[in-house]
């Protein structure tokens, strides 16, 4: 199995987050029924005072999941002890829904919040599965 030092891992987990997130917010929204984006960025608020609550879970389980699958792939390539590579990653799909909150005019306060309280779990979460998924591989090799 490849193990990295920790900057190859965490460039790892930073570029999977990225595709994560961004492969899940089509499918969520064809799933939850939410209305499609506008073509024009100035529309954007406006797009976003016609969600419902249920709209925003489609945005808040792809930033985690970004977080999520980051971590995981950044704990699993790195050879050392990987709890602070996990919420390094984390902490970079962080940066990036705080970035997201002032870009995209109209959301609201609360969707931040509540965003910004899952990506360190979510990074948690993905530290454990990686701990997990390597075990697996150190018995069978």
């Amino acid at each position: 199995m490849v193990r990295c030092n920790m900057f190859f891992a965490g460039l790892i987990g930073a570029l999977v987050s990225v595709p994560a997130n961004f492969l899940l917010l089509r499918p969520m929204g064809a799933l939850l029924g939410t209305p499609a984006p506008p073509k024009d960025f100035e529309d954007f608020a406006g797009y976003i005072a016609t969600f419902q609550m249920k709209d925003f879970i489609g945005p808040l389980v792809a930033h985690w999941n970004g977080a999520l699958c980051g971590a995981l792939a950044a704990s699993y390539f790195y050879r050392g002890d990987s709890k602070a590579l996990a919420l390094g990653v984390a902490a970079f799909v962080f940066v990036g829904g705080v970035l997201n909150y002032f870009m995209l005019p109209g959301q609201p306060v609360a969707f931040l919040c509540i965003d910004l309280l899952g990506y360190f779990p979510a990074g948690y979460l993905g530290f454990i599965l990686a701990q997990k998924l390597r075990g697996k591989h150190r018995n069978t090799e």
